[in-house]
């Protein structure tokens, strides 16, 4: 398999200042590198491939603390060089960065920068050797970003990510199409099991109208979703209002009507059922319920979550994909038809119209996934931020 790294926090990368290739990682980038290699030690990395750059050689060196693991440092992996923008806050070039518009004065062309990463990627690939290796790739975040956009595959489980964290983890299939196993994982940073179960509850306390939250809300009434001749737009509207209660998206501010006296009556649980990896390894599932505020008016809102992103997804009748791992912590949720997951265990999960999953086993053996019933399955993949 292929792991690719994003390097550890930098001070510059705190404060949103473009970085100059000296830039080194800060105490809080140390750290991360650190929980990094505990973490990749228990992988058993045969081969690690890095940029030259001080921040990711230093992370790069976490990876290996017996000091044995062949290492290969290349410029093919810097980071795009920037010119004149290094020093500059984000804030008014950021548009440069990334794109064929805008070409950095004194920087890499956009054309010769995707050119570098292709070869920098075959070079990988060919390191790789089909999977006989196990190699960290440790770069830099344009350069992930040009890869995940132009040299890799997600598949069905995987969501491309809106940003890569520092020290988060791809695992890559090691041969083509390049498939994406686990995206942008960064659970080695994750503080705490007692937070760590507050933000499975969904308890953590976030501002109302914070940008990227979630809120988990109860609709008045539900109504049915059916085919027909609707737009796109208003199919997916209509599947939304079809669940037994109503993901209410922060920002896309939708407002919902209906019989209140009904909904006071109605009282209706938000129930989610969660699925995480045991100690033993193996896939689980529990179910709890949102809790959700004081009534007003005829509206009860949970308190927020933040994700990354969101998306819609259709899935055929032959869906049936074999076992595997969550590839990050993330909400999907039904809209209509159904599918099952059956874990190590036999036991099954039925995923139906209105069914929140709270998918968070990205370790372990995972779980198998497959259709039932008559009909494609329509459903929304909202991928949870991390900490």
């Amino acid at each position: 398999m292929i792991y690719l790294i994003r390097h550890g926090q930098t001070a510059l990368n705190a404060a949103r200042v473009v970085q100059h290739p000296d830039t080194p990682l800060d105490a809080i980038g140390v750290q991360q590198a650190e929980r990094l290699g505990a973490r990749m030690a228990e992988v058993g990395l045969t081969r690690i491939l890095s940029s030259d750059y001080p921040r990711a050689r230093r992370t790069a060196a976490a990876l290996d603390a017996t000091g044995t693991i062949p290492t290969e440092l290349t410029p093919l992996l810097r980071e795009r060089d920037l010119g004149a923008l290094d020093g500059h806050p984000y804030a008014g070039v950021e548009h440069q960065f990334f794109g064929p518009d805008h070409d950095p004065p004194g920087g890499e062309a956009w054309p010769a920068f995707l050119a570098r990463v292709a070869r920098a990627w075959a070079h990988v690939g060919s390191v790789a050797r089909g999977g006989t290796e196990r190699v960290a790739v440790v770069t830099h975040g344009l350069v992930i970003r040009a890869l995940t956009e132009l040299h890799l595959t997600y598949g069905d489980d995987a969501t491309q990510p809106v940003r890569f964290r520092n020290t988060s983890v791809t695992i890559i299939d090691p041969t083509p199409p390049w498939t994406v196993r686990l995206s942008a994982c960064a659970r080695h940073l994750e503080q705490g099991l007692a937070t760590k179960q507050q933000r499975h509850s969904g308890r953590r306390h976030r501002t109302p109208g914070s940008r990227s939250a979630l809120y988990l809300a109860r609709p008045p009434r539900a109504t049915r979703f059916s085919g027909g001749t609707m737009t796109t737009t208003r199919r997916l509207a209509t599947g939304l209002v079809a669940l037994g209660w109503i993901p209410t998206l922060a920002f896309i501010g939708a407002h919902w009507v209906g019989d209140t006296h009904a909904a006071a009556q109605a009282r209706t649980p938000i129930k989610v059922t969660r699925m995480f990896t045991g100690p033993d390894n193996q896939t689980h599932a529990e179910e709890y319920d949102v809790p959700l505020g004081e009534l007003r008016g005829a509206t009860e809102l949970s308190e927020t979550v933040d994700v990354t992103s969101l998306q819609f997804r259709r899935t055929s009748l032959d869906y049936d994909l074999p076992f595997h791992t969550a590839p990050r912590r993330q909400y999907v949720i039904t809209l209509s038809g159904e599918s099952e997951v059956e874990f190590g265990d036999g036991t099954k999960v039925r995923l139906y119209p209105g069914h929140i999953l709270l998918a968070e086993d990205t370790t372990g053996q995972g779980h198998i996934s497959r259709a039932i019933g008559t009909e494609d399955r329509i459903s929304l993949f909202i991928p949870l931020a991390d900490e």
